[in-house]
């Protein structure tokens, strides 16, 4: 099934058509749109992660596994009003 088939989602109405190429057209969606839909979309919202944690193995040592353990994330929480969080997205 396709995507643009499913109950849920952002339907055809959303692909941008840009045929300013020169051998084809090319079609796209709105990059903060989507991202809007994805942070709205109920079912994935226990898949996201918000916040900045640091892990700690048996000996004390700091590891990463993920983004959010990185001291980028926390240092960048640091830097934002109240109440607001980063978001992180990967595009590729």
């Amino acid at each position: 099934m396709l995507l643009s088939e499913l109950s849920f989602g952002l339907g055809n109405y959303s692909w941008i058509e840009d045929d300013s190429h020169l051998f084809r057209t090319s079609h796209h969606r709105d990059t903060v749109e989507y991202i809007q839909f994805f942070l709205g979309h109920l079912p994935f919202g226990s898949r996201f992660i918000f916040e900045p944690v640091c892990h700690a193995d048996s000996a004390g040592c700091r590891t990463y596994s993920e983004m959010n353990t990185c001291d980028w994330w926390c240092d960048m929480q640091d830097q934002v009003p109240a109440g607001a969080m980063i978001v992180v997205v990967i595009c590729a």
